[in-house]
Order: C-alpha cells, then sequence, then structure tokens
C-alpha cells in the first residue's frame, strides 16, 4: 500500500466530496479571475483581487481609493466587455472595496507573500469564508471559518 501520494492524486480521487466542490469552485473563480483581469489594463491588475460573484454583482478588492474611482469611472465599459464573454454569467453591477492595509510602497498582491505563513490573501479567506455557508457537514463549516479567519479581515 503506498502511504504517500501527492495532493493532486488526492484531489483528484475526491470526486464526489465536498472536498472536491471546494476545488472546483476555486478553479473557477480562477479561470475567471484571469477572464476578467484579460479585460482590464495592465496597470491595474497587479493593484486587484477578485473577491466574489453574486447576484450579478461583481467584487473587487483594490489597493487604494485612486485605483476604485478608475475601476468606477469604467464601469460600464468594463462591464460591456465582460458580458461579452459567454464564459462569464451576466453582470449588472461592479462592486469595489478598498483594503485598507495597504501600503504605498507594495502593490497587492505583494503583501501576500508576508512570509509568516499565518495570513491568507482576502480574496481566499471571502471565497472559504462563502463555501464554509453552504456545505452540509457542521465540522466542515466550522474548519473552513476559522481558516477564513487566518487574514487581516475583520470577522
Amino acid at each position: 500500500m503506498e502511504r504517500s501520494r501527492s495532493l493532486k492524486k488526492l484531489f483528484a480521487d475526491a470526486s464526489d466530496n465536498q472536498l472536491a466542490e471546494i476545488i472546483a469552485k476555486a478553479a473557477q473563480l480562477n479561470s475567471l479571475e484571469q477572464r476578467i483581469f484579460d479585460n482590464l489594463p495592465q496597470t491595474l491588475r497587479s493593484e486587484l483581487e477578485l473577491a466574489t460573484i453574486e447576484e450579478q454583482t461583481l467584487t473587487l478588492i483594490c489597493s487604494s481609493s485612486l485605483i476604485a474611482s478608475r475601476l468606477r469611472f469604467m464601469e460600464t465599459e468594463l462591464l460591456a466587455k465582460l458580458n461579452r464573454d459567454t464564459r462569464i454569467s451576466t453582470l449588472l453591477q461592479i462592486r469595489v472595496i478598498v483594503r485598507r492595509d495597504w501600503s504605498q510602497d507594495q502593490p497587492l498582491r505583494s503583501q501576500e507573500k508576508r512570509g509568516t505563513g499565518r495570513t491568507i490573501s482576502t480574496a481566499s479567506a471571502l471565497l472559504i469564508k462563502q463555501t464554509s455557508t453552504i456545505v452540509n457537514n457542521p465540522r466542515l463549516a466550522e474548519a473552513l471559518k476559522k481558516l477564513a479567519r487566518h487574514t487581516d479581515l475583520p470577522d
């Protein structure tokens, strides 16, 4: 019996359980984030993270109020581009959240590499917290909520 298996193989074997659903949702959001970022100017891409898409609203987290203003200014054009992509469900609005702990010396994505291993990105925390509300297993839901607290976001 093989004692050590790669994570990729382990995840592939988990095709009919909640872990597989979480992995599939994360992969879907990652793919969606890439398609969204392909429609943004290069200068904005490193300053943003995809938080979620709910009820035809795209929620992005950005590094500053300046970036948020630029996004709001180009919302109509960006929505038109995104709604032409048939792989993205129809969006009616874009919600922009400014991350308060952003420093002017580092883009948002650079801050994720803090080196402590104790925090996760805001986008990951939001996804994990959202996932905890839809799983049927109370112990898994509680574990996900606990994991989501490993970020700088307030509860």
